[in-house]
């Protein structure tokens, strides 16, 4: 491994570790961690494989109302969302970041607002339109979420993806951007416009 990469490969671990900090530090935060759990995760310039991904290893959860990651930070600690966020790479390499938050009618209203006010586009996928041939073989559904998320923008790029879930599949929204800092600012934003108490 070349000097240069290794530089590269300490400046994602402290873009997200500071990320990473600053959500255990908002406690709004606890209220957009799905089921599943949140994962936050930055790649490398270039990065082809999910060993180039940097993420937190056992996702992030809730520890007495308030967020905590589970395990450190480190490459290839995440394969489902570095796998969508390198799919996304092809399209646009210059947005390096990914977070996953809990999905509601009410969530994706205020990430819809959020999103008008930055210029991002939102878009998604129907995980019910997956065809049987694509659901079936390993790694082909993101390729072809992604495909579809663009389809449904209308060729754009989309900064946000969500998706209504589908059986067995807990619906969730992913935001892009170009540093994990950045998307943990656009996640805690919408965490601190989200009011669950009614």
């Amino acid at each position: 491994m070349s000097f240069n990469e290794n530089a590269e490969r300490y400046l994602v671990l402290e873009n997200l570790r500071k990320a990473v900090d600053m959500l255990e530090n908002t406690s709004n935060f606890s209220k957009l961690i799905p089921e599943i759990r949140t994962n936050i995760v930055m790649a490398i310039l270039g990065a082809r494989s999910v060993s180039d991904v940097a993420a937190v290893e056992g996702r992030i959860t809730v520890v007495r109302d308030k967020p905590k990651a589970a395990g450190c930070i480190w490459f290839g600690a995440s394969s489902h969302m570095a796998r969508f966020l390198l799919e996304r790479m092809k399209h646009d390499p210059e947005k390096r970041a990914s977070i996953d938050i809990k999905f509601s009618e009410e969530i994706l209203s205020i990430v819809e607002g959020i999103a008008v006010e930055k210029g991002l586009t939102v878009s998604y996928f129907e995980r019910e339109k997956e065809p049987e041939e694509i659901r079936t073989v390993e790694g082909k559904t993101l390729i072809w979420a992604m495909e579809e998320a663009i389809k449904n923008a209308g060729g754009k790029i989309p900064d946000i993806i969500f998706d209504r879930g589908w059986i067995g599949k807990e619906e969730t929204i992913s935001i892009f951007g170009k540093d994990a800092l950045e998307v943990a600012k656009i996640a805690i934003e919408i965490a601190n416009n989200y009011h669950t108490e009614k």
